[in-house]
């Protein structure tokens, strides 16, 4: 039960060989801090982040950094209307070709640094 958990950050960092992660179960209304949260994934193929309810969260700094593996990420269900820090949130994700962050609103974020750094796959 994650209906009372405030803090994801680093949750699975660092897990380079988890291929596959089903968090269809996860209640995530009230975190704040997501960052890290899958950093290091590197085998890691897709993520269906579908059920995540990111409206608190003010933080999601590197939270895909390294997921070198992931080819394709939709996002467009996240809100981000509160969230500050955005830096390297994709950094090195090296497969990832497709992205939808098409709802993304950044007029809080105050840092954005290198959010695609190292993303070559990206068009």
């Amino acid at each position: 039960d994650t209906s009372k958990v405030t803090n994801l950050s680093k949750m699975f960092s660092g897990c380079s060989s988890l291929v596959f992660l089903d968090l269809s179960g996860f209640c995530t209304s009230n975190v704040m801090d997501m960052s890290d949260m899958f950093q290091g994934c590197g085998k890691l193929e897709s993520l269906d982040l579908s059920s995540f309810d990111t409206s608190k969260v003010t933080n999601l700094s590197k939270m895909f950094s390294d997921c070198s593996s992931v080819g394709s990420l939709n996002l467009g269900n996240f809100s981000t209307a509160v969230v500050s820090d955005m830096s390297n949130m994709f950094d090195g994700c090296a497969s990832l070709s497709s992205l939808d962050i098409s709802h993304f609103d950044t007029s809080s974020a105050s840092n954005m640094s290198n959010m695609f750094w190292n993303c070559p796959s990206l068009r």
